[in-house]
């Protein structure tokens, strides 16, 4: 079998999340509503955020320095 990338494995992974919510809950779930959910709550992308606002911390150092 080919190797399934991130991005197919993350697609897959919330079609999965999303039949699921709507077979326990017996309520539709939209996929702006389940989207907006998982921005909010993956790991990944709370990963990412820190991230940014590291980097962004270091740029505000960076010139704070310069313009001293």
């Amino acid at each position: 079998m080919a190797s399934v990338t991130n991005g197919k494995k993350f697609l897959i992974l919330l079609c999965v999340g999303v039949a699921l919510s709507i077979g326990a809950d017996a309520h539709a779930v939209t996929l702006e509503e389940a989207l907006s959910s998982m921005r909010v709550n993956h790991p990944n992308i709370k990963a990412a955020h820190k991230q940014v606002a590291s980097a962004r911390a270091n740029i505000d150092k960076a010139a704070a320095g310069f313009y001293s």
